[in-house]
């Protein structure tokens, strides 16, 4: 069997927001919202591909756990508390092992989950000692969950577009009051029951590609912002052995009325093709020691690479 498991935040300002019905041509219209700023609290949400949810977890803000935190969650959801609010590798392992509980792991019976590189999820021995045990195989590629998370893709915004709804009917419910913390489980436990459909599991894994297996359901555009980071590894080149030596034939040399032979003329005519290719620089100074000749058409001189980078002389 295969997981997904995954964290969003839960505040009284919701982050999604529905359609609402106004007069046409009205561009600002009015609607209730609980406070400026807010509280946020993290849900843990799991799903399989075969559509079946585990209870959800929320997270509070808070050094000690209440009991009215856990007030209106679905049958099987808890409640946790900590000072940030967030996921930690503490309250990691207390879910982990209500996960092993709920998909009934065995080493004879392994399951998949699937999980982002949070440091709570990754850097984690425990959780791994603990799956190892229990034959729970933890796997998800780097860099890659906006593509291959099933509950990012077909979850998580039906399940903010629900709480959004759940928040704006208890604030017509209740005038002068704002959402606090108290109320957060109710409205959450209302939303995810109508957003935690069979239909929303199978379509998240199946968007994803992973089950059914889909290797073609990414196309070319969706791999171009790892060409950044690809670097062509070139295969060692094997290295000669031949020696770079005079020409054969050095008459030429020690006697300037002898005509030059084919091996020296093939040498001028490569020295000179490089001189040419050279960026010409108008701002280098006359070098007298230096050969400089001025291209054809040109005012700027083509320097050779001794010029420009001088070759190293050991002062004895």
């Amino acid at each position: 069997m295969i997981y997904n498991c995954d964290e969003t935040g839960i505040t009284v300002i919701p982050k999604q927001h529905s359609r609402i019905i106004a007069n046409r041509g009205q561009r600002q219209v009015g609607v209730l919202t609980s406070a400026e700023r807010g509280n946020t609290v993290t849900a843990e949400i799991c799903c399989s591909a075969a559509g079946n949810y585990m209870p959800p977890l929320l997270i509070f803000p808070r050094k000690k756990k209440q009991q009215e935190f856990e007030l209106g969650l679905p049958p099987g959801g808890w409640a946790a508390a900590n000072e940030s609010g967030w996921m930690n590798t503490e309250v990691f392992f207390e879910w982990f092992k209500k996960f092993i509980q709920f998909s009934n792991a065995k080493k004879d019976y392994p399951v998949l989950l699937l999980f982002d590189g949070h440091a709570s999820h990754t850097k984690n021995l425990e959780v791994i000692d603990l799956a190892r045990e229990n034959g729970v195989i933890l796997c998800f590629p780097p860099h890659c969950s906006h593509k291959l998370q099933p509950l990012d893709i077909a979850f998580m915004r039906p399940l903010s577009l629900y709480y959004e709804d759940e928040v704006r009917k208890w604030l017509r419910s209740n005038p002068g009051k704002v959402v606090t913390l108290f109320q957060n489980s109710t409205l959450f436990g209302q939303a995810f029951i109508n957003a935690a459909i069979m239909k929303t599991a199978l379509k998240g894994f199946e968007n994803t590609g992973i089950w059914p297996t889909n290797e073609g359901i990414f196309t070319d555009d969706d791999f171009l912002p790892a060409e950044a980071t690809n670097i062509p590894i070139d295969e060692p080149q094997s290295c000669s052995t031949e020696t770079v030596g005079p020409p054969k034939n050095m008459d030429s040399f020690n006697n300037p009325s002898t005509p030059p032979s084919k091996d020296i003329m093939e040498l001028n005519n490569t020295i000179q093709t490089e001189s040419n290719d050279l960026p010409q620089c108008s701002w280098m100074p006359d070098t007298p020691n230096a050969p400089i000749k001025k291209s054809t058409g040109s005012s700027f001189p083509a320097l050779s690479p001794e010029v420009l980078m001088p070759l190293p002389k050991l002062n004895c």
